[in-house]
């Protein structure tokens, strides 16, 4: 994806991190595509098999839209809809212009 200020980028970014003390992983994904909702892929082999635990979605026909005292409620996280189990591997799919945060359960820890 080409942007004007900081020329090109990839369209999805994400980063995953790992908690030893409940052995989940999450993952924090965004779509930057204006147009396309995306698919993720990601692969767990080190982990053994995964469950879904739950995704969230942060997304909206309004970037700008924000929160304030009349529309507390306008701007906030909403559960998207698991439609992919899980396993070694994951395929989700990212909606557009969205921030997504994808919680897993681990059957194996490191």
């Amino acid at each position: 994806m080409d942007t004007n200020k900081h020329g090109e980028i990839p369209v999805v970014q994400s980063s995953t991190t790992y908690n030893p003390e409940d052995n989940t992983l999450s993952i924090f994904a965004l779509n930057c595509s204006e147009n396309d909702d995306l698919l993720l892929d990601a692969q767990f082999r080190s982990f053994g098999s995964v469950k879904i635990i739950d995704h969230l979605v942060m997304d909206g026909p309004d970037l700008y839209a924000t929160n304030n005292f009349d529309s507390p409620e306008n701007v906030k996280p909403k559960k998207y809809d698991i439609s992919s189990e899980a396993g070694e591997q994951l395929e989700i799919t990212l909606p557009k212009m969205s921030w997504n945060m994808i919680r897993l359960q681990c059957e194996t820890s490191l």
